[in-house]
């Protein structure tokens, strides 16, 4: 059974990848425009999509591998590009019993599967904890289960001039990588990872010291995290556009007065586009700018804090 998204039939058959297939003049098209890279046994599989509106769409798949079935989650825009698959998970955490003719369902932000003896239920289980010891250099995980610590684990140590600036997923293989700042020299590094295992580490660039980090996350919606930066002396605000590791274009935002501080980007309204959070030095005012893409749509007043108190990031915690 296939699935229909913004004029676009995605379509599985038995032995075969999962098809993107366009439609001209009122007849399906025979040439996919994508397929996924894996192919799916009998009895094929039946897709199922999940979208903000008309953008950000996953094409959710199950492919019986045997005893065991693997959920899939692919770019709806790009099916070669894999999100997510459950067998990526460390000690089988995401494993489950296969079950044949099975379709994805797709509810308050968590994906269920119907398997022989029960229902598994796939979601975000919530945010680690990123640390890092400005004496020694360690920069250290907090694996969490909502608000309860599981474990830590040490993911590296550098020199103590760099600056742990964010963490975000920027070569497309599923896990968040980590982004540095040296404060000294300028230098803005990439530690790619596999999990909590270093990989490689990617010089991005080399900026002046005034420029600081802020945060990484995708504004132009193409699937890749861009960098977001304030300049401290002119208050000046901008966006690297990323092509993964590779810089794009620059993007002014905005100049604000330097007592207002970007502390980090996040979608505050579900829109599908990151926001931008601030925080006042001098007066405490918190506040939210929403965004579409690049482009300031309005300004949200959140709190008035003690200035003492300085907002650190912003993550989905409940």
């Amino acid at each position: 059974m296939p699935a229909l998204f913004n004029d676009t039939l995605y379509y599985g058959g038995v032995g075969l990848p999962l098809l993107a297939l366009g439609f001209s003049n009122a007849q399906l098209v025979s040439n996919a425009s994508s397929k996924t890279t894996a192919s799916f046994s009998y009895p094929g599989t039946t897709p199922s999509i999940s979208a903000n509106g008309s953008t950000n769409a996953i094409v959710w798949a199950v492919e019986n591998a045997g005893a065991r079935g693997v959920l899939h989650a692919y770019d709806a825009g790009n099916l070669a590009h894999e999100f997510y698959n459950s067998s990526q998970a460390p000690n089988g955490r995401d494993s489950f019993q296969d079950n044949k003719f099975i379709t994805p369902t797709i509810a308050n932000s968590k994906v269920y599967v119907g398997t022989p003896n029960s229902v598994a239920v796939f979601g975000p289980i919530g945010p680690d904890l990123l640390w890092q010891d400005t004496d020694t250099g360690d920069a250290t995980l907090w694996l969490m289960n909502g608000t309860n610590f599981q474990s830590a684990a040490l993911l590296g140590i550098q020199p103590t001039e760099f600056r742990l600036m964010g963490a975000a997923d920027f070569n497309n293989d599923g896990n968040a990588d980590l982004l540095w700042q040296d404060t000294v020299t300028g230098e803005i590094i990439l530690w790619l990872m596999n999990g909590t295992d270093f990989q490689s580490a990617v010089t991005l660039a080399i900026e002046p010291t005034k420029f600081r980090l802020v945060a990484a996350a995708d504004f132009n919606n193409d699937g890749h995290p861009d960098l977001l930066r304030q300049d401290t002396v002119t208050g000046d605000i901008a966006v690297w556009l990323m092509n993964g590791t590779t810089f794009q274009a620059f993007v002014p935002l905005a100049t604000e007065p330097t007592e207002f501080r970007v502390v980090g980007a996040a979608d505050f309204n579900n829109d599908g586009h990151p926001d931008l959070l601030w925080q006042d030095t001098v007066t405490g005012d918190i506040s939210v700018w929403l965004m579409n893409g690049t482009t300031f749509q309005a300004f949200v007043p959140l709190a008035t804090e003690p200035t003492r108190f300085g907002l650190v990031g912003t993550a989905d915690f409940n």
